[in-house]
């Protein structure tokens, strides 16, 4: 057999145009059937608000935010130079909106165990808690610095007294930081 044997036929422009057609209505048909029977990814989003702490230091401050109450953060900075630990608080409501409204401080130095002829490279960092509050007017911020220094490993937890009454009346607060607890990193004790 050559190929010379068969025969090509050509087709007419109305046979190719019904052709095409065919042949794209078979595509569309196919994308539409498989879109049936394709299950689409869900994804569940908890309907809760997310809060996000930074932290940044250099050589003299530290600094790092923390939550508060729910729509309220703080800004916790440590002086290298003195080791004054501070939280300011910008108020949302009430005539000190978008002022700092409350200062809480105290000084880390005793705390940490540094001693007078070191330099301390303090750390600062922030978590979320969610103590258990009492009858009282102040209850416990939503969250704790947590104050390391490099040099010894030695670390301390500090609460803040929130007065959210106080907060909402645009009534300034300043008091003192509450020592939790301290601990340290360093389980080896490095002789210099």
């Amino acid at each position: 057999m050559s190929f010379e044997s068969f025969s090509v036929r050509r087709l007419t422009p109305g046979g190719a145009l019904c052709g095409g057609l065919v042949f794209c209505m078979g595509i569309i048909l196919g994308i539409l059937a498989w879109g049936q029977f394709k299950q689409p990814t869900q994804i569940w989003i908890p309907s809760q608000s997310l809060h996000a702490s930074g932290s940044m230091g250099f050589d003299s401050v530290v600094a790092a935010t923390g939550l508060i109450d729910t729509d309220v953060e703080g800004l916790y900075t440590v002086d290298a130079l003195t080791g004054d630990l501070q939280c300011s608080v910008l108020y949302v409501r009430g005539v000190r909106a978008q002022h700092f409204g409350a200062v809480f401080k105290t000084n880390v130095i005793q705390d940490l165990g540094i001693q007078q002829t070191k330099k301390p490279r303090y750390l600062l960092v922030t978590g979320q808690t969610q103590f258990q509050r009492g009858a009282g007017v102040a209850r416990p911020a939503l969250s704790v610095a947590y104050v390391i220094d490099a040099n010894t490993g030695n670390f301390a937890a500090y609460g803040v007294p929130w007065n959210p009454s106080a907060a909402g009346r645009g009534q300034p607060q300043e008091g003192q930081l509450v020592l939790l607890s301290t601990g340290s990193a360093r389980t080896t004790v490095i002789r210099e």
